[in-house]
């Protein structure tokens, strides 16, 4: 037996414990061997099993995220020296070094919170 709260304004529905409390939900259903892999919805005012939640490709981790995060920043400092790779320009040593330095940041960081962003060429 699972406990079921249902957001009459959202549709949705969460699985609790029933020592949870304080939940802004507006009904709570009892659903005989119900478990919180499932996915319900109302028909005619009573929760019924519509599939299941697909557990084969999980949501990423916090370190996922977080590499991520340094990624798209790293992105976005490749992206605003993208001039001067240009075909009509040739880049100085030190603009190719940067670049190069941004691809490589995350063999070495994995996090904004550690990352040591090396300095940009005049």
């Amino acid at each position: 037996m699972a406990f079921v709260y249902f957001h009459k304004s959202s549709g949705q529905f969460q699985f609790v414990t029933p020592t949870q409390e304080d939940f802004p939900w507006n009904d709570v259903y009892e659903v005989e061997g119900a478990t919180s892999s499932e996915v319900y919805a109302m028909e005619n005012g009573v929760p019924v099993k519509v599939g299941d939640i697909d557990t084969s490709n999980p949501p990423p981790t916090e370190a996922e995220i977080s590499l991520n995060n340094l990624r798209n920043l790293r992105n976005e400092k490749l992206v605003e020296t993208d001039w001067w790779a240009v075909a009509d320009r040739t880049m100085t040593q030190e603009q190719t070094d940067y670049r190069q330095a941004l691809r490589d940041i995350t063999n070495t960081y994995s996090s904004l919170d550690d990352v040591v962003w090396p300095d940009q060429p005049a």
